[in-house]
């Protein structure tokens, strides 16, 4: 009898281990093929942009005016600025993108300068035409290149966290060839950008390579990304180095918190070691978490790591997680361009995902040219009489000319709709109308 009892128990522990693995495998599973999601999600973008990039690029070309030819460039610098961003979220053992980078980053500047830069000039030089019509024709290779990665990937059903480990599968390692074909093609094109090309006018990121700190190993950077994250017990660490087209030196880091069933994607300067980004992978439960509750959640762990004077500017919830927005207070001016996203788990608070791009490039903007020449009460007149004034702030804004400029920011109502206002304290000028979602 008591045999049997014995042996009852060990067969109810076997099953509830086994179910327990069962979950375990599972929950993994999940993880890997979400993160997978997002690895195919950001190609497909970054193959979007380079199509938009060279239809914008085709439509330039047969236009006459610098009323037309200014606002169709500086779209062309905004595309390739997200499909760079996309470049950079693909998965850390895909290295051979670099010279791909660096292609988007010079058709940015050279569109940052013929379109913001050189507005007073009344058309474009011969050299500029030519220089457009050779981007044309090269956008169009890479596009069709990026499109027949896109095409095997889906008829061979290549997986993007697989690519580039030695122990896979042939086929998944053709991923990592098709890439190399698009990076070597994009190395043969000859391009004379000129010696005007400014590079830290194109993007504010260039920013991040003169933050203090000594220059840092790859050790040293999973050290500190461990300590960040507060996981000891990593495995199938992969670190990656930017290259020579990426806007600042950073190192790319992908882990996995053994036992766990969590990825981590973290971006670190190789200088000083800044924290840019991290992306943690895992499964949200049943949202238990106001977005407030959350939005406090996100303050407390903002002044945990030493980012003070940081103030709630947009929060939006989706599904069962909340996107926040924290913006520098300087002076009592909110530093737009200062900026800090976060994204929080509304199951248990956590941090998921951190972006501080912004806010490394600006958090030591100078604000104390930037008066406010225009009064409160004729900025107010700027404003559309239909609408009710909420709050007002002070506020340095980056406009679409990549200007930091002193500005009024109201937050109004008009019936059920609340709206997020800009009005350029110099001249009265409305910068910017942003509808905000409820």
């Amino acid at each position: 009898m008591v045999k049997n009892i014995i042996i009852g128990i060990l067969v109810v522990g076997l099953a509830g281990s086994g179910y327990w693995g069962y979950q375990q495998h599972q929950q993994k599973e999940n993880i890997k093929n979400m993160t997978e999601s997002n690895y195919q999600g950001a190609y497909h973008e970054l193959t979007y942009y380079v199509d938009k990039i060279h239809d914008r690029i085709g439509s330039t070309l047969a236009m006459n005016s610098r009323q037309s030819v200014d606002p169709a460039l500086a779209d062309v610098w905004r595309l390739t600025a997200m499909a760079h961003s996309n470049v950079g979220q693909l998965p850390s053992t895909i290295t051979s993108f670099n010279d791909t980078e660096e292609f988007l980053s010079n058709i940015g500047q050279f569109s940052y300068q013929n379109a913001i830069k050189d507005q007073g000039k009344t058309t474009l030089s011969d050299k500029e035409y030519q220089t457009l019509e050779k981007l044309y024709s090269q956008s169009d290779q890479v596009e069709k290149s990026l499109r027949k990665v896109q095409s095997d990937v889906v008829n061979n059903n290549l997986k993007w966290m697989q690519a580039g480990k030695t122990n896979d599968q042939q086929q998944d390692n053709q991923l990592v060839s098709d890439i190399q074909s698009v990076d070597q093609k994009v190395a043969k094109f000859e391009n004379d950008w000129g010696p005007e090309m400014d590079r830290a006018s194109f993007d504010d990121a260039g920013a991040l390579n003169k933050l203090d700190g000594e220059e840092m190993s790859k050790d040293e950077a999973v050290k500190k990304a461990k300590k960040y994250l507060k996981v000891t017990d990593v495995s199938n660490v992969a670190v990656q180095r930017s290259g020579k087209g990426s806007d600042y030196k950073a190192y790319y880091i992908n882990m996995d918190a053994a036992g766990k069933g969590t990825s981590f994607d973290v971006t670190m300067t190789q200088k000083g070691g800044h924290i840019v980004s991290f992306m943690k992978n895992r499964d949200i439960k049943n949202a238990n978490l106001s977005l407030y509750q959350a939005s406090q959640k996100a303050k407390a762990y903002l002044k945990q790591f030493g980012y003070e004077n940081m103030q709630l500017v947009k929060s939006d919830q989706y599904n069962n997680h909340g996107v926040l927005t924290f913006v520098k207070s300087k002076k009592d001016k909110r530093l737009y361009p200062a900026s800090i996203r976060l994204k929080v788990a509304l199951d248990n608070g956590h941090v998921l995902a951190f972006d501080a791009t912004d806010y490394l490039a600006n958090k030591d903007l100078n604000v104390k040219d930037k008066s406010f020449k225009l009064s409160k009460k004729k900025a107010l007149k700027q404003l559309n009489g239909k609408v009710k004034v909420q709050e007002t702030h002070h506020a340095i804004f980056q406009n679409e000319s990549g200007d930091f400029v002193p500005c009024y920011e109201f937050l109004v109502t008009k019936k059920q709709d609340t709206y997020r206002i800009f009005i350029n304290a110099n001249n009265g000028q409305e910068e910017k109308v942003e509808l905000l979602k409820k």
